[in-house]
């Protein structure tokens, strides 16, 4: 390395050094960054001194944001919180933000909840009209906010999961799936007359294995009531009874 090319980066390095310390002496010693709004799930707040007593008027990278977070947590119904700073001067609060994997249909009540990627309940809200998401019914969910009763429901969701990302086109044909049976769930396709028998634990693979088998073989599956994926080594099909 020559020494021309010592010289030049450390002169980059000090560079960034100065930088830094101006940045740094620009966030905690003038009044560019100092907190002055205060947004919680989209609305501002203006009394928000008196609501987040732990939120000042003081440079905004020294907020203890994660006591803040804590305090709001400590407040009934709320199970999540998310705070970012929007510079120069706002704090950004969002509670109880849930990305919703699939809806299910409670068994008891008959209302509708969705469940996001941990099998947490969560409500039902307008963005879910539509959105192509299969709806578990034949099971009981539990209380809002809380883990799903059903131990099989977890590891379904997960495979939901996989399911989303790695092949969302299936995943949104997926109309309903079946809980009632202890055994398996029955899954509804959109376009299928008939319906198929699958291993919560396994749903993943058996959705491929019918693509694959469908695909691969063109089956005439005319009469057919379901096609049943329970026995990994093999697929029968059940026809209709007259």
């Amino acid at each position: 390395m020559s020494f021309v090319t010592i010289k030049r980066i450390k002169a980059a390095m000090l560079g960034l050094i100065v930088f830094s310390l101006t940045l740094a002496l620009t966030v905690n010693f003038t009044g560019l960054f100092v907190l002055q709004a205060v947004e919680v799930d989209g609305a501002e707040i203006d009394n928000w001194q008196e609501r987040f007593d732990l939120l000042t008027s003081a440079p905004i990278m020294s907020l203890p944001v994660d006591s803040v977070a804590c305090q709001i947590l400590g407040g009934k119904g709320i199970y999540k919180v998310d705070l970012s700073l929007n510079l120069p001067d706002k704090v950004i609060i969002t509670t109880n933000q849930f990305e919703s994997v699939c809806l299910i249909l409670n068994k008891s009540t008959g209302r509708m909840f969705a469940l996001d990627e941990s099998g947490r309940v969560i409500p039902v809200s307008a963005d879910h009209q539509g959105t192509g998401m299969p709806v578990i019914s034949g099971t009981e969910c539990g209380k809002i906010y809380r883990r799903c009763r059903d131990p099989r429901l977890p590891s379904l969701v997960s495979e939901l999961v996989r399911l989303r990302e790695e092949h969302v086109d299936l995943y949104h044909l997926i109309e309903e799936i079946d809980m009632s049976r202890s055994a398996c769930a029955v899954v509804s396709v959109t376009g299928l007359d008939y319906r198929l028998k699958v291993r919560t634990h396994a749903f993943y693979g058996d959705m491929i294995r019918f693509t694959e088998f469908v695909t691969r073989f063109d089956p005439s599956l005319e009469n057919t009531k379901y096609l049943d994926f329970l026995n990994e080594n093999m697929i029968v099909r059940r026809s209709k009874r007259g």
